[in-house]
C-alpha cells in the first residue's frame, strides 16, 4: 500500500509538470507517450516494427513519440536495437501514468499493436510495405558469425522456435499460465524432420534461453 502511495506521489511531482507542458504546447507541437510490452519477445519486436512501419508510411498524425518498456525485459539486446530507432526511457512511464490522471489522456497516447490489434498483429499490412527497421551493426554481424564458427556451424542453418512452458514458469512463478499449455510442443515430435534437414546438410539451432 505504501509503495503505491509513494509511486503516485512521484508520478504527480515528476510526471504532471511534463503532462501540462505537453498539453499547453499541443496546438503547435504534437507529442505522444507510449510503451512496448517487454515481457514477450514476440510482442516487443513486432510492436516496435509495426510502429516504425506506420511512421515511415505516415499513417498517423505527425508527432514526436516517446516510449518506455513495460514489464520485465525478455531480451535486452532487442531493446538495444529498438533504442537505435526509437526514444525509450523509464522516465517516460511517469509521464504516461501522470497523463492518465487527467481527462482526455487518450489524445496524447500511442497505443501499441498488442492492445490495438488484439495481439501484435499487422492487421493493416504495413510490414510488407516497408523494409525491416531493426538492424544489426557490422560488428554485431561479425560477432554472430564468430559464434556460429565456435559451435561448428559453417553451413546454412535453420532456427527452430519450439514453444514450451519453461519461460513463463521461470520468469513469472507468481502467475498461473497453464491456460497457455495447449500451445506448447514436444521437441521429440520434431526428431524425424530435424534428422531429415541434417541429412540435407543443414545445421539446426533451437532458439530460446529457457526450455524444458
Amino acid at each position: 500500500m505504501y509503495k503505491k502511495i509513494l509511486k503516485k506521489i512521484i508520478v504527480i511531482i515528476f510526471g504532471l509538470p511534463f503532462v501540462f507542458i505537453i498539453r499547453i504546447f499541443s496546438p503547435i507541437l504534437k507529442i505522444k507517450i507510449g510503451f512496448f510490452y517487454g515481457e514477450r519477445i514476440g510482442h516487443l519486436s513486432q510492436d516496435a516494427e509495426i510502429y516504425l512501419a506506420e511512421k515511415s508510411l505516415n499513417l498517423f498524425e505527425k508527432s514526436y513519440e516517446f516510449f518506455f518498456i513495460g514489464g520485465k525485459v525478455s531480451n535486452k539486446f532487442l531493446v538495444t536495437l529498438i533504442k537505435r530507432k526509437i526514444f525509450i526511457s523509464s522516465f517516460v512511464s511517469l509521464i504516461y501514468s501522470a497523463n492518465r490522471l487527467i481527462k482526455g489522456y487518450e489524445k496524447y497516447e500511442y497505443i501499441p499493436a498488442v492492445i490495438r490489434n488484439y495481439g501484435s498483429r499487422d492487421l493493416s499490412g504495413v510490414l510488407p510495405k516497408t523494409k525491416p527497421h531493426l538492424e544489426f551493426l557490422k560488428e554485431e554481424n561479425y560477432k554472430g558469425k564468430d559464434f556460429l564458427k565456435k559451435i561448428g556451424c559453417n553451413k546454412k542453418f535453420i532456427c527452430l522456435s519450439i514453444r514450451d512452458s519453461a519461460y513463463l514458469t521461470n520468469s513469472f512463478p507468481e502467475n498461473d499460465f497453464t491456460y497457455h499449455d495447449y500451445r506448447d510442443s514436444d521437441i521429440n515430435t520434431y526428431k524425424k524432420e530435424i534428422n531429415y534437414l541434417i541429412d540435407k546438410d543443414y545445421f539446426i539451432i533451437r532458439m530460446g534461453k529457457m526450455v524444458n
